[in-house]
Order: C-alpha cells, then sequence, then structure tokens
C-alpha cells in the first residue's frame, strides 16, 4: 500500500513539474472574455443578479495555474463570474 501512494504521489509530481517546465520554458498566454454578475441577496432568501461591466482574463495553456494565471480549459469552462455581496 505504501508503495502505491509513494508511486501516486512521485506520478503527480512528475506531471506538475513537467507542466511548470512547459509553462516556464514557452508559456501560451490567451484572452478570455469573462462576464460577471453582482449576487444580491433579498428579502425571503432570494437572491438577485445583475450585470456588471465585463472582463477579459489572462490565462495559460497548461494543466495547472502558473504565474497568477489561471489555466484556460478552466476559464474557458466558467465564463461567468458571480460575486457575491454579503448578506
Amino acid at each position: 500500500m505504501v508503495r502505491i501512494v509513494l508511486w501516486a504521489a512521485g506520478a503527480a509530481g512528475l506531471v506538475y513539474f513537467g507542466d511548470w517546465a512547459l509553462a516556464a520554458i514557452h508559456p501560451r498566454y490567451e484572452t478570455v472574455h469573462v462576464d460577471r454578475l453582482i449576487a444580491v441577496h433579498e428579502k425571503f432568501n432570494k437572491i438577485g443578479y445583475e450585470p456588471t461591466d465585463s472582463r477579459d482574463e489572462r490565462c495559460v495553456g497548461t494543466l495547472f495555474s502558473h504565474a497568477g494565471s489561471r489555466p484556460c480549459w478552466y476559464v474557458k469552462r466558467h465564463r461567468t463570474e458571480v460575486i457575491d455581496i454579503g448578506e
């Protein structure tokens, strides 16, 4: 059982290191348009959504986040950002 855990941890570390190396050698940045909504808590546990200014987000074409940028596969699947205004 310990060998399996060590192999899995080693494989995960190798994948992350390879992803980091590719991002360091040849970074592929893209810009994705992200729509933003403000979630306003109303009476009787209702939530109202109001659109606000959209923005372009810079993302990196890797499996994991690098240099403060989220991966493009994640940003492209989450093109709507909800900003929650407290209760």
